[in-house]
């Protein structure tokens, strides 16, 4: 069972990162969107990815 996560993460980290080359900086919401995750989940993946150096998180914005 873990293989097969640790599988689905490895897509999702190569769809996230082959997203943002093709289209240029993207809000979480935004490649949830594109990939039919929750933004939850792209989050999370997405701060795992950055504290690995694969991508740089480079802003913030207020939703309010």
């Amino acid at each position: 069972m873990e293989e097969l996560f640790e599988e689905w993460l490895q897509r999702v980290e190569r769809n996230i990162v082959a997203l943002v080359q093709k289209e240029g900086p993207r809000s979480a919401s935004e490649i949830a969107a594109a990939l039919n995750l929750s933004e939850k989940a792209v989050l999370s993946v997405i701060h795992r990815m950055a504290r690995q150096g694969t991508i740089k998180i480079t802003g913030v914005q207020s939703a309010m």
